[in-house]
């Protein structure tokens, strides 16, 4: 399932992280998740970027603003890659859609996109066991709290690359 969260952005993350660190225990549900959710993202990566490479695209990709998004996200560095694959909150499918067709290269990608989904995916497995027990409210609390302070962090590096504080839409509209 976590493989399938890459594939099909709807799929809840946290609850399969938390399913399987429910079912097998703390260590093999965080790794089972990590594995999954990172062959997942490199399978959707790879797919795209062989796709990105039909003749029949390349007139789509050679598009003006399609090819400023593919040169920022080519030019984008590490950390801000490894911050926003690590928000669980960043639909991981269009990260790794926009690194797919852009110029990034490919053990650039998988170097930093393991460690960020280990880190997400510590993240949530503690959310997981938190909920397992709940019989202790400072469990649940720091898992809550946790969350809570990764969804900050994810807001305030969005509006880092979104200086105006216009919605993506407003944009997208005013360019149109």
């Amino acid at each position: 399932m976590a493989a399938l969260e890459s594939l099909f952005p709807p799929i809840p993350l946290t609850a399969v992280v938390a399913a399987n660190v429910a079912a097998f225990g703390p260590v093999f549900g965080f790794l089972y998740s990590w594995i999954g959710s990172a062959f997942g993202s490199a399978l959707v990566f790879f797919v795209i970027r062989a796709i990105a490479t039909l003749p029949a695209l390349r007139n789509l990709l050679g598009r003006d603003k399609l090819r400023k998004a593919r040169g920022f996200v080519g030019r984008m560095k590490p950390a801000a890659l490894f911050l926003l694959i690590m928000l669980p909150f960043t639909p991981s499918s269009f990260v790794n859609f926009a690194c797919g067709v852009s110029h990034y290269g490919k053990r650039r990608y998988l170097l930093v996109m393991l460690p960020a989904k280990a880190v997400m995916i510590a993240s949530l497995s503690l959310l997981g066991e938190s909920l397992q027990r709940a019989a202790n409210p400072f469990w649940l609390l720091g898992g809550a709290a946790l969350l809570l302070l990764l969804y900050l962090v994810s807001r305030r590096v969005s509006k880092r690359h979104d200086p105006d504080g216009e919605k993506k839409s407003e944009k997208v509209l005013k360019n149109a």
